[in-house]
């Protein structure tokens, strides 16, 4: 009886223990732009300036080509989730959630940046000193190198030999000439004058280095400044490499002139790390096609899910609908678990608690951004913890049905599911470090989650289940109490009086191949089917998922006058609100989106500096941006009632606004901007990519594990499982969320779990006494017959959490939990009904390829003959006596 108090007391202050504490993790967790409000950048194009003038219009199709160039610099700046929207063709809005200020002041810069280096010593008057970066940084890409801790920037150098003399020599000539000790000094302090400079959109009229910090457009420009004797070569003197500087601080304005990167703490180096992989995603962005000006933040952007925060005097967990779903599948789990299985439950509730509690601690640690693809790791690995408890509790039911004590089937089940339960940890190992190489930024947080299930499943299941269990087992006072683990008694065979195993589990009459040949037709076809559409899909550059829409029906209009101009927001009658009700279209006034009776806008302070002859004027200017419910380009055909009282017909929108706008000021423009958010990420053919290379890697761990035959029907199956899944939303064309892909990865990890599970029953039945007469196909029948109870178990469960999901979880994310569901359900019936049969035929080929004997020469005949003739010939030298045969002793 001591034994099951104790098991009660250590798993119920285990799940009290984790209840209770679960609230830190998730308010620490940094969620992206789907659960955490986060920034808005915008940017306006325009030609570059040429010699000629240029054409001031800017060719069709330059927001999306910029909106690509971006996309590719978010990705590698490693947001996982972001929206990026153009509006007309001017116009460029990008969307992210970040963690400080500092980073979202570093992403604002890369989005725009222009990388025209220009590459020269400080001093002014050295005119000659000065390399374009098509001279020294022709076709290269900065990288970062650690010496010990330490972060360095390293740039490989199109011609270094021109460096040394044009650079690095003058500035060895400067320090040498215009260095002056005063008493005390050792010299080691380098002249201003001698610093080498990596400017940026470097201009020689107006950039002076020594000016900088008088002049913010100049302290912008400056990419880089390093002393020329803290510089370091490779062994070829091809790349150069320079110490990362710490970011400024007000506090310690000296903190990043420091050179002795030795004496950087922990905290400081991992503040220099960030540097460095700042400036080296900087250095290797490139050059824009346009210039592209930042003008405006929304500091407050909502999330694009919902909320998992209330923020406050301290920040608390939201009641979201993902809060609630989590809250309402592990109710429904633990109910479904004790029903299942009874007082063991407990066990398994505990496990998977601590798994979930486990993986989010390491996750929070890494700071990862948490997103719906953490999600769905984080359910993975509550599967997992799933997965060993269902596995023992079936091995435990197995050895108890054999006859066996309570005791002995715990250890027997203890025995068997940790080896399952460790082939479970590699195939999720494989899936996590796959995704996290090859899925993305936006598959980063799923890779996380599921990358580090494995370890800490290794820890908090089979540790946990190892002690817990074992209380249980072995309490004295139930050891015929059949109902606490929901045994049927009359089944269980009584080994004193000789009786033999009659319940071999519930499918194990079942027929899970009947109409193999009509089922692996339709998965055939199914599959065939799948991959066609994949290489039409790619032939013509379209996404094979329907993602959800792309034009939204909002066009936003912008003003853009002078400070001070008549045309504000705070004019009565001469408003930008008061132009837009002038007009009419199809015979109905523009319909502005209003909160309440208030216009929705907003407003951005823009300074410009512009060129007026030999002077720069800093032009102060105001936008105010407006939404219209509709899709307008500007050509759109209106009338509209002038100041005067006139009313206009036969005009486009683009000119009734300017007209309008013109009346009040003068010098106002106004731009017309259909919003367009573009679906980026994850890449679907990336998600069928991962998917592939994880089949690969699991076949290969399960070639030495169960064979060729079996590697391959896994192979073959788990493919099949992720095209089909992949199928049913290409040709449904139900739109969905780019991360929707996932579900494919979900059908390839079902299916290595499935397989798993059925193999290594087999191989414990083929040591088994009672199966020695079964033949290889009736044992691989009669393994997945066993092994359907766990698996049909460990689906249910999963299945029940995904499509609680579905139904009280954000509507948002709807269809990709509902793509995950998908998976799990097609990778569970193909594997029933094909596992056998498919694992036969391969047999059989393998077996026909084993008896093939390919002709040989005849004088390597004849000297094989020779061999054998020899070796028959021969007997085997031993000091040892052979042994003596008596008749009838021997016998």
């Amino acid at each position: 009886m001591r034994r099951l108090i104790a098991y009660l007391t250590l798993v119920s202050t285990l799940i009290l223990g984790v209840g209770l504490n679960i609230a830190k993790p998730i308010r620490e967790m940094n969620s992206n732009l789907e659960y955490a409000a986060g920034r808005e950048f915008i940017y306006e194009l325009s030609n570059k300036e040429t010699e000629d003038g240029g054409d001031e219009t800017l060719k069709e199709g330059a927001a999306e080509e910029v909106a690509a160039m971006m996309k590719e610099r978010m990705d590698t700046f490693g947001v996982s989730e972001y929206q990026i929207a153009t509006e007309g063709n001017t116009i460029v809005r990008v969307n992210a959630t970040l963690k400080t200020e500092l980073e979202y002041s570093r992403l604002r810069t890369l989005l725009n940046y222009d990388a025209n280096f220009t590459v020269r010593v400080a001093a002014q008057d050295e005119t000659d000193a000065i390399l374009e970066d098509h001279e020294i940084f022709n076709d290269v890409k900065a990288r970062i190198e650690y010496r010990g801790p330490h972060p360095f920037i390293v740039i490989p150098l199109s011609d270094p030999v021109m460096f040394k003399t044009k650079i690095v020599q003058v500035a060895q000539k400067i320090q040498e000439e215009k260095q002056t000790l005063n008493e005390g000094e050792n010299g080691d302090k380098i002249v201003e004058d001698a610093i080498i400079v990596v400017w940026s959109d470097y201009d020689p009229e107006k950039d002076v280095y020594a000016e900088r910090e008088s002049n913010n457009e100049t302290k912008k420009k400056v990419f880089l400044s390093f002393d020329y004797r803290q510089m370091w070569w490779n062994e070829e003197e091809t790349e150069i490499a320079v110490a990362s500087q710490l970011p400024h601080d007000p506090d310690d304005p000296d903190r990043q002139d420091r050179q002795d990167t030795s004496s950087y703490s922990t905290a400081e180096i991992k503040e220099a790390t960030d540097v460095a992989r700042y400036m080296v995603n900087v250095f290797n962005a490139g050059k824009t096609a346009y210039k592209i000006e930042s003008i405006g933040v929304n500091t407050i952007y909502p999330p694009t899910v919902e909320s998992l925060l209330t923020l406050g005097a301290r920040e608390h967990i939201a009641m979201s609908r993902t809060f609630i779903a989590l809250i309402v599948a592990t109710v429904i789990l633990s109910i479904v678990l004790v029903v299942m299985y009874r007082l063991p439950a407990l066990s398994a509730i505990s496990s998977l608690l601590l798994t979930v509690f486990g993986t989010l601690i390491i996750f929070n640690l890494v700071m990862v951004e948490f997103s719906t693809g953490a999600l769905i790791g984080l359910l993975l690995a509550g599967g997992l913890a799933l997965f060993s408890s269902v596995v023992y509790f079936h091995r435990f039911r197995q050895e108890v049905y054999r006859g066996r004590t309570f005791k002995k089937a715990h250890g027997e089940a203890i025995k068997k599911s940790t080896f399952l339960t460790l082939d479970a940890m590699v195939v999720f190992l494989a899936l996590g470090v796959i995704t996290y190489f090859f899925g993305g930024a936006s598959l980063t947080s799923f890779a996380t989650m599921v990358m580090f299930s494995a370890p800490v499943a290794a820890i908090t299941v089979l540790l946990h289940n190892a002690v817990t269990l074992y209380l249980l087992a072995n309490n004295t006072s139930t050891q015929d109490n059949y109902k606490i683990y929901n045994i049927n008694a009359t089944l269980v065979p009584n080994v004193r009086k000789d009786e033999k195993p009659t319940y071999f589990g519930r499918f194990v009459e079942s027929k899970p191949s009947k109409k193999a040949k009509l089922t692996g037709g339709i998965v055939g076809a199914l599959s065939l089917a799948s991959i066609v559409l994949l290489s039409v899909f790619a032939g013509i550059n379209k996404t094979p998922l329907e993602l959800t829409k792309s034009t939204h029906d909002t066009t936003r209009i912008y003003f853009r006058v002078e400070k001070n101009s008549n045309l504000s927001t705070s004019s009565e009658d001469k408003s930008p609100y008061e132009i837009l009700k002038r007009i009419k279209y199809q015979d109905k006034v523009l319909q502005i989106k209003l909160e309440g009776d208030t216009p929705l806008y907003e407003t951005h302070d823009y300074d410009k500096v512009e060129e007026i002859g030999e002077s720069q004027i800093t032009f102060e200017y105001v936008y105010y941006i407006y939404n219209l419910n509709g899709h307008f380009n500007g050509d759109e055909i209106v009338s509209y009632t002038d100041f005067n009282g006139d009313v206009n017909t036969g005009s486009t929108l683009s000119d009734a606004l300017y007209n309008l706008a013109t009346e009040v000021d003068a010098d106002a423009l106004v731009s017309v901007n259909p919003v367009t958010k573009l679906n980026l990420v994850p890449n679907t053919y990336r998600v069928g990519l991962i998917a592939l290379i994880t089949l690969g890697v699991t076949t290969l761990y399960m070639l030495f594990r169960h064979g060729i035959s079996r590697a391959s029907t896994f192979f073959v199956l788990g493919a099949s499982s992720s095209l089909i899944t992949l199928l049913f939303f290409m040709v449904t064309r139900i739109t969905v969320p780019p991360m929707a892909a996932v579900g494919v990865l979900v059908a390839t990890l079902i299916s290595a779990l499935y397989a798993l599970s059925v193999y290594q029953s087999e191989k414990e039945l083929h040591d088994d006494p009672l199966y020695r007469d079964f033949t290889n196909e009736e044992l691989t029948e009669r393994a997945l017959t066993m092994s359907m109870s766990p698996n049909y178990a460990l689906m249910v469960l999963l299945g029940l959490t995904f499509l609680n999901f579905v139904g009280i979880g954000p509507l948002k994310t709807a269809f990709v939990y509902a793509s995950a569901l998908l998976g799990i359900l097609i990778a569970t019936v193909v594997l029933t009904r094909l596992l056998n049969p498919t694992l036969t035929a391969f047999s059989k080929l393998y077996a026909r390829i084993a008896k093939i004997e390919l002709p040989k020469p005849k004088w390597q005949s004849k000297r094989a003959k020779h061999r054998a003739s020899v070796k028959a010939s021969s007997r085997k030298k031993s000091a040892e006596p052979e042994e003596a045969i008596f008749i009838g002793i021997n016998d």
